[in-house]
């Protein structure tokens, strides 16, 4: 919704609900010991669920971890790998579970396996039978890498983890290609390999002209059975020609397939090709053009006071994409140049921008946190005073945290921040605080409207979230007074 600067809006009616619990144990498959710092995920399992996003939490020192949830159907996915561990292939890394108002759903334990090296095998033949000798072989999932194949047409792989492992052979000789999948490391696949297919597209500014050598290739991705976790393939990179062309193959058949392009593909601002497109064996095929716009999208607004009133040069910055910019006399500016989509995601997922402001002198700042590109209304913002976050970190005991980190970031899930938050002065938009003899930290500067949480780091760079989501208002104090990393 668009809230302006100094007008109130009706939001209508907020409905509070229950909702439910669901709890269990993490534990080690080998020795049964529990295994703590595993985060432990609920995706929605329904369609059209009315709630959106997910829910994670972390197993805590015994293992025990849990979810409070929405009603609903979810899938429960443990990922322990920033612990060391993982589901092996035999055993479903998926777990269902349906929650009601008020219930407490108790038992659904999950045992991970520590990460070991393995090592994928497989030999490539043609049509004939016959070993293809210096075919290409790219892996993607529990074992990642690629190899190419001998005089026999093996090939090995090696990597650390197990389980369903996406595998693509290519002979660019002679135009061949097959997908396979391996199950576990205990599979050694047989792969086929059989006619490719073939993809052209073009590369073009907004006026048509071609873009020159320009690396594009195709993707694909392998997903499990509930759709919430894939192994994407990757194929080999060409590059356009003159007139902005390529010749994209061999390329897999039977399987949706996305063209992507290692410019500035955050820039492209309509392909032809919609969401994918799949081919069939030895098909040729023209799926049109990519238009790429490198002078961006642009945000406009103004920068007002407490009071309303507008403020003049004062700094505009983008913290990812880093463009900048300074209001004027009326307090409004243009921020240019921006990305059209975000990096890495398919053109259908706009650019939002973190839009951070204030003075020279510091003292006062706004933001704009995920502020889309597409949205047609000004990206208005008042300047106000900066709060701050207190606590205490203990144990699970009690006992004061000397001398540990804490750190505090946005509960922000797009890119990096490339501009450092010491533009602006005093304000800070992520940092770390050592805790003091009696487990004492502190942080000042915080931005009024962004969300922040704050994590305590062990030895073994694990970050486990001390906090919820904190908002401060403006020349706001907040004590949290104990936290432990353990809750």
């Amino acid at each position: 919704m668009n809230a302006p600067v100094g007008e109130p809006i009706d939001v209508g009616e907020i409905e509070l609900i229950r909702g439910g619990v669901v709890n269990g144990l993490v534990s080690d498959r080998e020795t049964g010991e529990p295994v703590t710092k595993v985060a432990v995920t609920a995706y929605p399992s329904e369609e059209d669920f009315p709630f959106a996003g997910l829910w994670t939490t972390y197993a805590d020192a015994d293992g025990h971890y849990e979810l409070r949830l929405p009603p609903g159907r979810y899938w429960l996915h443990g990922d322990g790998r920033g612990a060391g561990y993982q589901y092996r292939g035999d055993e479903p890394w998926l777990h269902e579970v349906e929650v009601a108002d008020g219930q407490s759903v108790e038992g659904f334990d999950m045992s991970l396996t520590p990460i070991e090296a393995h090592t994928v095998t497989g030999v490539v033949v043609d049509e004939d039978g016959r070993p293809v000798e210096g075919a290409l072989v790219k892996a993607a999932g529990g074992v990642r890498g690629e190899a190419q194949t001998d005089a026999e047409g093996r090939f090995q792989i090696a990597g650390e983890g197990e389980g369903m492992t996406a595998l693509l052979a290519i002979d660019q000789r002679r135009g061949l290609v097959a997908r396979a999948v391996a199950h576990s490391i205990d599979d050694e696949p047989r792969i086929t390999l059989g006619p490719g297919a073939w993809a052209t597209i073009r590369l073009v500014d907004p006026e048509g002209n071609g873009i020159a050598r320009q690396p594009v290739n195709c993707r694909y991705s392998v997903w499990d059975q509930a759709r919430t976790y894939g192994r994407t393939l990757y194929l080999p990179k060409q590059f356009t020609d003159q007139d902005g062309r390529v010749r994209l193959g061999p390329l897999p058949s039977r399987v949706e397939l996305e063209v992507w392009w290692y410019g500035a593909a955050e820039f492209i601002t309509r392909e032809d090709w919609g969401e994918g497109f799949t081919l069939q064996p030895g098909e040729e095929r023209d799926v049109g053009r990519v238009v790429v716009d490198r002078a961006g999208a642009t945000i406009t607004g103004r920068v007002l006071d407490v009071d309303g009133n507008p403020v003049a040069e004062c700094l505009v910055i983008d913290m990812i994409g880093e463009a900048e910019t300074r209001t004027d006399e009326s307090g409004r500016f243009e921020v240019t140049g921006l990305p059209f989509i975000r990096d890495g995601v398919r053109p259908t997922t706009a650019y939002r921008a973190f839009i951070v402001a204030g003075l020279p002198e510091g003292g006062v700042y706004g933001a704009l946190p995920d502020f889309e590109v597409s949205w047609e209304f000004p990206a208005d913002l008042a300047l106000e005073a900066p709060g701050s976050l207190a606590g205490r970190l203990v144990g699970a005991d009690g006992t004061p945290m000397a001398g540990d980190r804490v750190e505090l970031s946005p509960v922000y899930y797009g890119p990096v921040f490339r501009v450092s938050a010491s533009r602006f002065g005093d304000v800070l938009l992520e940092g770390h605080a050592d805790t003091d003899e009696d487990g004492h930290f502190r942080f000042d500067g915080l931005i009024p409207g962004v969300r922040y949480r704050a994590y305590w780091r062990d030895a073994r760079g694990i970050g486990l979230p001390v906090t919820d989501e904190i908002v401060t208002d403006p020349g706001n104090k907040i004590d949290l007074g104990d936290v432990s990393p353990n809750q």
